[in-house]
């Protein structure tokens, strides 16, 4: 991964846009892009999460559902975890939503 950061670091700088000389990042890394400090990305993490969001628009659906989820489990907001898991069923979520609907009490327990 420092490889990889190192170089879109030079790309950046120079402003080099060879898209043969890159290398498709990890699935852990584009995860971690996605996820973790998305207001602080660089140009480069920027651009390269734009083209994901274009190419590959149900891991950005998947992202917001996370994002949802846990503003759901920070504000404590049972009300909203119904759509929720109607809009999770459809999604890279499903697993996850069908576990919650499993255990739902326990979830809207703790969310009390």
């Amino acid at each position: 991964m420092t490889e990889w950061t190192t170089r879109r670091r030079r790309e950046t700088v120079t402003g080099s846009d060879d898209t043969l000389s890159h290398r498709t990042p990890s699935a852990r890394v584009i995860a971690r892009m996605m996820t973790v400090e998305r207001d602080k990305l660089s140009k480069t993490v920027a651009r390269t999460i734009a083209i994901i969001d274009g190419a590959v628009p149900y891991l950005t659906t998947a992202r917001d559902l996370i994002d949802r989820f846990h503003d759901l489990i920070r504000g404590r907001d049972r009300t909203d975890l119904e759509k929720w898991l109607a809009d999770a069923k459809s999604s890279l979520g499903a697993s996850f939503a069908k576990r919650i609907v499993q255990d739902q009490a326990a979830v809207t327990a703790a969310l009390t």
